[in-house]
């Protein structure tokens, strides 16, 4: 359980969700549930994280719960729509990837936030995603040697 009085839920259950969970959870920040297009993927999260509620319906679960922030782990394409709605529902929204990928799309949204009050911000909690933390695992540990060099490609 968090201590915090913010309350989060994240949209998007792969690698980048799972990131977007571990890194609110650092920050104590309360997860009250995370939808994805796939309910098994969120029914993973939600049990992986002690999240009680998951969904494969984003907008019920948004409509639901009204965050104080939403986490967008999902593909580009299908971000739009869901910051506009989490914004119109006021809460604060942070991207896996940039808020728009259409011409002016981005822009719109910014605008929305801003007319809202709420803030937007794009982040790739990559140190939290499930690969990286195994290999800071690995390393701790000593299982790999001594770390010399890393170099990563996207």
């Amino acid at each position: 359980m968090s201590t915090s009085e913010l309350r989060a839920v994240v949209v998007g259950a792969g690698n980048a969700g799972r990131g977007q969970v571990t890194a609110l959870e650092y920050c104590e920040v309360e997860i009250v549930a995370v939808a994805s297009r796939s309910g098994a993927s969120a029914r993973l999260v939600a049990r992986d994280h002690g999240i009680a509620q998951h969904s494969d319906d984003w907008r019920a679960t948004l409509d639901e719960h009204r965050p104080e922030i939403v986490a967008v782990a999902t593909p580009g394409d299908l971000q739009a729509e869901i910051v506009s709605h989490a914004l119109g529902l006021g809460a604060h929204v942070f991207c896996e990837r940039p808020l728009g990928v259409a011409p002016g799309e981005a822009s719109r949204l910014a605008e929305q936030a801003e007319q809202l009050g709420r803030k937007t911000c794009f982040c790739a909690p990559a140190l939290f995603q499930p690969q990286v933390l195994f290999a800071r695992e690995l390393i701790a540990e000593g299982a790999i040697g001594t770390l010399r060099e890393v170099e990563a490609a996207r």
